[in-house]
């Protein structure tokens, strides 16, 4: 049965979040102790049919948060509310309904699948465990699944190592559906893949998003997949978001400086639609040593003293389209106090 309750247009809320690692490494002779803030006080919504993306470069926090509303890490501050219900606060049974509601696949279904069980015994167990069917009904089941992600029946027969790398993250959707879920979390979920089966894989989540009434959130490092793929777009750096806003509009007009760099370097056949390449100097910051004030302000183009002290919060800047930018802010307070 399902917890969900509160606002059907509404499934997850995310307030403040945050998650913090204790890290002990070595300087000098001796050792000291430092916190890695995976994820830095991170708010958003996500409605019901939504195709939600978080967006980011290796080390920015994505595939932190997107464990932690699977609840496969707990925050250390900040909460996450799934149907008006804290999912924090929580009993086991709670919990337990919880996962019927939202699942998860992997960028790596290999490691995920257990390399010892034929793929019919890898989707009869959640069957078993949070639906209780009977052998049979399970067998059923199971032949029912391989269709929806278009494998053949033979395929209950074979081991994870007997399939191609596509074909394991069918079985890993499968899985994932067999509990009638209203959220998918895929994190990077395509990335392992070569370019042609990506495409047959994304596909695939669309059609059944449009079957079953699926919620997804996007985990990736691709924009220009995440564009494709999703309705609205959360763009993270450092463990912070930059900037969030509808996927069209994010590609044709992005306002943070971070989410102009990362367009730019989308390749493009089109030389009418080519944008002038932005280059950011220098690297990403530790995680361990995060800058000051803004997280991105060492190698933004346009910083100006505010964003080495204060951190810029995220603010709407048009309709549905909120940026975290000091630059930005100051614009629009600039035009408005003109009109």
């Amino acid at each position: 049965m399902s917890i969900l309750a509160g606002n059907p247009e509404e499934l997850i809320r995310i307030t403040n979040l945050k998650k913090s690692f204790n890290v002990v490494r070595r300087k000098g002779l001796g050792i000291e102790h430092k916190k890695l803030h995976a994820v830095n006080d991170v708010s958003f919504s996500i409605s019901a049919s939504q195709s939600f993306g978080i967006v980011g470069e290796s080390g920015s926090g994505k595939s932190t948060l997107g464990r932690l509303i699977f609840g496969l890490e707990r925050p250390t501050a900040g909460t996450i509310h799934y149907g008006g219900m804290e999912v924090n606060g929580l009993s086991e049974d709670g919990l337990h309904a919880y996962w019927r509601d939202i699942q998860i696949v992997f960028q790596d279904p290999f490691s995920s699948l257990n390399p010892r069980m034929r793929i019919g015994d890898a989707l009869s167990e959640p069957l078993k465990n949070f639906l209780g069917m009977d052998r049979h009904a399970r067998s059923v089941r199971a032949d029912e699944l391989l269709d929806l992600v278009g494998l053949p029946k033979r395929t209950i027969k074979h081991y994870p190592h007997e399939l191609s790398g596509g074909q394991r993250q069918r079985v890993a959707i499968a899985a994932a559906l067999a509990v009638n879920p209203k959220i998918i979390i895929a994190d990077e979920a395509v990335s392992a893949l070569d370019v042609s089966v990506q495409a047959q894989i994304i596909n695939l989540l669309s059609d059944l998003r449009r079957q079953l009434g699926l919620t997804y959130i996007f985990v990736t490092h691709d924009l220009n997949l995440c564009a494709y793929f999703c309705d609205r777009i959360a763009v993270l750096y450092l463990g912070q978001i930059m900037e969030i806003c509808e996927a069209d509009k994010l590609l044709s007009e992005p306002r943070h400086p971070y989410t102009q760099a990362l367009i730019s370097a989308i390749p493009s056949v089109n030389t009418e639609n080519r944008r002038e390449r932005t280059i950011l100097g220098g690297e990403i910051p530790s995680p361990l040593d995060p800058p000051t004030g803004c997280p991105f302000q060492p190698r933004c183009p346009y910083a100006i003293p505010r964003c080495k002290e204060q951190r810029p919060r995220l603010e709407e800047t048009g309709e549905s389209h909120l940026v975290a930018c000091h630059v930005v802010a100051d614009e629009l307070n600039s035009i408005k106090e003109r009109s």
